[in-house]
């Protein structure tokens, strides 16, 4: 019975110290991989970052080149009439896509 007894205790030592490493290996893994996932992370927020910088540079660019050709334009509009009020170009692009619109609005109905 004693020998029994002992036998069952040290299968039941073993069960616990192998849990124990199971445990313990689980951690790590969970632990690696969480590590892999903050990298992950951290590398796309650097993209993102590069990404809006470059959309930001490319946006104030775009502004640029407009405010300079409606500058253009501008002064072709005053060089060409110099007697009629200056039209502004923006405007006159607001009011033909208004009137493209409103003219394809009538056309498909």
């Amino acid at each position: 019975m004693t020998q029994v007894l002992a036998v069952t205790t040290i299968v039941d030592c073993l069960a616990v110290l192998a849990l124990a490493w199971l445990v313990r290996r689980g951690r790590r893994a969970h632990e690696l991989v969480a590590a892999e996932q903050q990298a992950t992370l951290e590398r796309l927020r650097a993209e993102l970052a590069d990404l809006v910088a470059d959309a930001e540079r490319r946006a104030a660019a775009l502004d640029e080149s407009l405010a300079r050709r409606e500058a253009a334009l501008r002064e072709l509009v005053r060089a060409a009439e110099p007697m009629r009020p200056m039209i502004d170009p923006a405007e006159v692009r607001l009011r033909r896509d208004l009137e493209l619109r409103l003219g394809a609005g009538a056309t498909s109905r």
